[in-house]
Parts: structure tokens; sequence; C-alpha cells
């Protein structure tokens, strides 16, 4: 079995680890983890069999399924909530306030299939009758809410959008490195990164990884893990959890 990290999670760098041991010992077979740099890749090895699950943003878990199949199995809970949002940040010391305050500055996005750092704030500027190319002097791929978040504090960039939770989590592992950043804007909320599996996977493997998520809050290694990502527990997917990843990017006529 074979594990891929969600692109917030490698900020963390050990949650994922203990998660891969849970799983290896709750489901009585070899667990490895494996490390790629961006939602696209993470899709390919799905899509390849060559990885069995990943956690993921919510819109590559759309394109993931459209594409060739991808099942969601659970979702983390924290605070109460599946949900997430989007943050507009900027340095501690920007005079910006609002959206049309970053016109014609500098802007980091996370990954292209990152619900929170692409799509979110992709649809924000087509709301204003803009594209990331007229609307910014210049923009770049961090591939990681926490490279964004450094982008934005040692001023690489103006700006950024990153995923919520990442940023939460953040101000208890680099206090001050958000210190040097602010929140100027926050989205709508929307589906919480979730775990996938490729639809080859048996319908048998498939419900012992769904249980073995739902159960995690109740072991020992579970509990490190889950306090790793700052979650309480894994619960099943709202079907309807992910509605707004696929209106926003419908209404942009990004697929899917």
């Amino acid at each position: 079995m074979v594990f891929g990290p969600s692109n917030s999670e490698r900020e963390s760098g050990t949650g994922d680890v203990d998660m891969v041991e849970y799983l290896g010992k709750r489901l009585g077979r070899p667990a490895e983890l494996i490390r790629r740099s961006s939602y696209s890749e993470e899709n390919e090895l799905l899509r390849s069999g060559y990885c069995d699950l990943a956690l993921v943003s919510g819109y590559a878990y759309l394109v993931g399924q459209r594409d060739f199949g991808l099942e969601p199995v659970a979702v983390p809970l924290v605070k109460g909530d599946s949900q997430c949002c989007s943050y507009l940040i900027v340095g501690a010391d920007s005079p910006a306030g609002e959206w049309s305050d970053l016109l014609g500055k500098t802007f980091a996005f996370t990954d292209p299939l990152s619900t929170s750092g692409y799509v979110a704030p992709r649809y924000e500027l087509m709301l204003r009758g803009e594209t990331p190319d007229s609307f910014f002097r210049r923009t770049i791929f961090t591939y990681g809410d926490d490279n964004s978040v450094r982008a934005v504090a040692e001023k690489l960039v103006d700006a950024a959008a990153v995923e919520s939770l990442a940023y939460d989590r953040m101000a208890a592992l680099s206090p001050g490195l958000l210190k040097k950043t602010k929140i100027i804007a926050r989205s709508e909320h929307f589906g919480a990164p979730l775990v996938v599996v490729n639809s080859q996977m048996s319908r048998t493997l498939r419900e012992q990884l769904r249980e073995a998520f739902l159960d995690m809050n109740h072991s020992p290694v579970g509990r490190t893990a889950l306090e790793q990502i700052g979650a309480e527990r894994f619960i099943s997917p709202d079907p309807h959890l992910y509605d707004w990843d696929r209106d926003m990017s419908e209404k942009m006529l990004v697929a899917p």
C-alpha cells in the first residue's frame, strides 16, 4: 500500500508518516510513503496504480474523478467542520487591505489543481472581470502553502492565496513566520482536502481503508497522526461537499 501526502501536508513533515504507520498496522500490510511536488503528479501516480491513496484538494479530486474515476474515502474534521476556505495574505506591513489594492502586484499561487491556492483566487478575479495575466504584474506557483506564506513573509511576492487549514496550523508550527503576514480577505467555504483512491482498488480493500480512517481517532498512533494535521477525526465525505469547487471551475470554464 502506497500513500501520497497532500500539497498542504508537506509543511508538517510528520503527520503523513504517522498516518502511514497507522494504516500499515491497521491493515496488516507494508505501507510506504511517497512524496511528489504537485497534485498533478500525485493524480498521475493514482491513475497508474503506483500509488494506492492520497490526500488531495477538492479540485484535484474532481479532475481525477472525471479523468480516471478517483473515489472519495474520508475527509478530516477540523474544529467540528469538514470545510475550509482560501485566505488572501499580504505582508504584515503591506498597505493592501482588499483585492483591488493588488492590481499590478506580484502574486503566488500554490498549485494548478489547488482549490484554495488557485481556483478560488482565479474565481475572485473572474468576478472582477480580470485574469491573473491582466490583474497581476507577475505570478508564480510555489507548490506548497508553507512556500507561499514564506514567499510573502520574505517579500518575494506581494500576496498569495493559501488554504485556511494549513495557514492556521502554521500559527503553532511557525508563529514567527506568520507574524510577517496578515489576512485581508477570505473566500467562500468549500470541502477540505480528502483521502481518495483509484477506482481500480478492490471494494474490499477500499472498505477496509474507509473503516481505518473513520476509526483513526481510537488508536494512539492514529491520534498522533490526527494531531499532526490538526484534525479531530475523519468522517465520510458528504456527496455535495465539493459542489462549490465544481461550480467555480465550471463558471471559469476550467475543467472539470
